[in-house]
C-alpha cells in the first residue's frame, strides 16, 4: 500500500524529465549554442548599433538600422514568448 502511494506521487510530479517532446525540442533549440550565439550579436546590436549609426554612417542608412532594431526587438519579444 505504500510502495503504491509513492509511486502516484512520483506519477504526478511534473519536471524536465516528464516534459512532452515537443517541448523538450523546443527548448533544446532555444538554449542551444547557434540561438545563444545569435541572440549574443542581437543584444551587442540592440545596445551599440544605434550608436555606430551616428558615428560612422550617414542619414541614408538609417532606415537599415532603424530596421535592425525593429528585427531585434521582434527577436527578444519571440524568444521571450517562446
Amino acid at each position: 500500500m505504500v510502495k503504491k502511494n509513492e509511486e502516484e506521487k512520483k506519477k504526478k510530479k511534473i519536471g524536465d524529465d516528464d516534459e512532452q517532446p515537443i517541448r523538450a525540442r523546443i527548448r533544446e533549440v532555444v538554449e542551444g549554442k547557434w540561438i545563444t550565439i545569435v541572440m549574443s550579436i542581437i543584444t551587442l546590436f540592440a545596445l551599440f548599433g544605434d550608436d555606430f549609426r551616428l558615428w560612422f554612417t550617414s542619414k541614408a542608412a538609417d532606415p537599415y538600422f532603424y530596421s535592425g532594431l525593429i528585427i531585434s526587438l521582434a527577436a527578444f519579444t519571440a524568444e521571450i514568448l517562446i
